[in-house]
């Protein structure tokens, strides 16, 4: 069964979604004020059939909180819910998520666990994880995070604000209730880049140049557009080999010049080798962007080779 676009974005920012205890912590408070319903005793509880989200939740409580979910599933085996039951437990996880006020759940945006500029990051891509939904770019623009109440909406538009986009507010009937939205490809784009979903954002940016040669390609176009895809598939291959390196070793493990360009490259998936090199300090010519690359390709394989 083929993925869903909106449900290749999650994967990606799944895996992506790391970072310190303080980010994850970032990333906890967004899937439950975006995901999770919460009992009067208290009790959170996630019913999604977004595998992961609910991993994401699991792992994050299990690893920095030492606290496991029970685990609920359908017939055929596969989970489709988890729920902390113990008060104690929940109270301890809404409190650290900064959830908690006046002995109860407070649902809200907060300023204080969203403030740094990573955990800001941490808490929009888990908000995608959570409430998110981005349309294939073959047809429309569009991508949208049902926020629930208008409070929490206002939270989230404001939190959107402080990364500069700015997303429309719908207010429907039903169970999704108020509900960001975003039309904008420009502004859509930078979503997939802020939350680390970087191969969805070179498919994203792909269509856009094809939906702008519309029907005015001519051979200078084709030739452009067939460059325009070369370089594509180069970008999402380093990418694939940062973000292994990232995964196995870490990037603070690299020498300094490599780590500096791994970082710049996942930053700036879209921008050329040139672009690149004049960002480091100090700058580097594209010759020496390209032996860098090499470098980081050589020690994904090898670590590709050990596994």
């Amino acid at each position: 069964m083929t993925m869903s676009f909106s449900a290749s974005v999650k994967k990606e920012v799944f895996a992506a979604l790391d970072g310190d205890r303080h980010c994850r912590v970032a990333a906890l408070s967004a899937i439950i004020a975006g995901a999770a319903r919460v009992t009067d005793k208290p009790e959170i509880i996630i019913k999604t059939d977004n595998i992961y989200l609910l991993k994401k939740f699991y792992d994050i409580i299990k690893n920095d909180f030492n606290t496991k979910a029970k685990v609920h599933r359908k017939k055929n085996g596969k989970p489709h819910a988890l729920s902390v039951e113990t008060a104690a437990e929940a109270e301890r996880l809404l409190s650290a998520a900064g959830l908690w006020a006046n002995s109860g759940y407070n649902r809200c945006v907060n300023g204080l666990i969203a403030r740094g500029g990573c955990c800001r990051r941490a808490y929009l891509a888990a908000t995608l994880l959570a409430c998110g939904y981005v349309s294939d770019p073959v047809g429309t623009y569009h991508a949208e995070f049902r926020a629930g109440n208008a409070k929490y909406a206002e939270e989230l538009a404001a939190l959107f604000g402080k990364v500069k986009l700015t997303p429309h507010v719908l207010s429907r009937k039903g169970r999704h209730g108020t509900v960001l939205y975003f039309k904008d490809g420009e502004q859509i784009a930078e979503i997939l880049r802020i939350t680390g979903a970087h191969m969805a954002l070179m498919r994203f940016e792909d269509e856009r140049i094809r939906k702008s040669l519309g029907n005015n390609i001519n051979r200078n176009a084709n030739f452009d557009a067939a460059n325009v895809d070369k370089s594509i598939s180069a970008a999402v291959g380093q990418i694939e080999s940062i973000n292994l390196i990232q995964r196995r070793l870490g990037l603070n493990s690299l020498p300094r010049g490599l780590e500096e360009l791994a970082r710049k490259r996942l930053e700036y998936p879209e921008i050329s080798l040139k672009e690149i090199g004049e960002m480091l300090s100090p700058p580097v010519s594209k010759s020496g962007v390209n032996h860098r690359l090499r470098k980081l390709k050589e020690i994904a394989k090898k670590l590709e080779s050990e596994a």
